[in-house]
């Protein structure tokens, strides 16, 4: 089974049809990380922007997508949307042998409270957004993944990306959102 993970996506309604239009056809599964939207700006452009942002994503059917709420998404102008987040800012899996914790990673901002989420949640591997960084860090303890931004990259190649895992393989490979080529991938060979 394969999974989309991406986030960081900040209302770019262009770039979300790009998801929904491509890759969002080629896996089984979506987890968005949070960040759908801006802070919210009180002038009318950003009040449209949120309201067709929100009817696309309430409106998207074709695969299941499990939301986790960002430090972005808690303005009064989204409630709308608020009944799709869920409950808990961590999303635990136990995928083929491996333990997986899902946020959007503005509440684990550095390696020892990484290491707090991942040693609570019995776990090895944490991916989590919010610093619109990909790649992966391999410890002795516990991997973490950023799949990047969709929107708004801070990498020195300035890519809007997104990550790819494949669970019957333990592949997680991060691509380029407008091509869809690889930028990095990691294999686990073992839990």
């Amino acid at each position: 089974m394969k999974t989309l993970i991406f986030s960081d996506l900040h209302g770019k309604i262009d770039v979300l049809n790009l998801l929904i239009n491509g890759p969002f056809k080629e896996v089984d599964t979506i987890i968005c990380l949070g960040d759908n939207f801006n802070n919210y700006k009180n002038d009318p452009a950003s009040k449209q922007n949120a309201e067709q942002l929100i009817n696309i994503l309430l409106n998207y059917n074709e695969k299941n997508i499990e939301y986790i709420k960002g430090n972005c998404d808690d303005s009064p102008e989204y409630s709308a949307f608020y009944s799709k987040y869920l409950p808990d800012p961590f999303l635990v899996k136990e995928v083929n042998e491996l333990r997986i914790v899902f946020t959007h990673g503005h509440l684990v901002e550095n390696d020892e409270q990484i290491k707090t989420i991942i040693e609570d949640n019995l776990a090895n591997i944490i991916i989590s957004g919010h610093t619109h960084l990909y790649g992966f860090k391999v410890t002795d303890n516990y991997i973490y993944i950023n799949p990047g931004s969709t929107s708004f990259p801070r990498d020195v190649n300035s890519l809007a990306t997104y990550l790819i895992f494949d669970d019957e393989l333990k592949l997680f490979t991060i691509k380029e959102i407008n091509t869809h080529t690889t930028v990095e991938e990691l294999s686990i060979a073992c839990a």
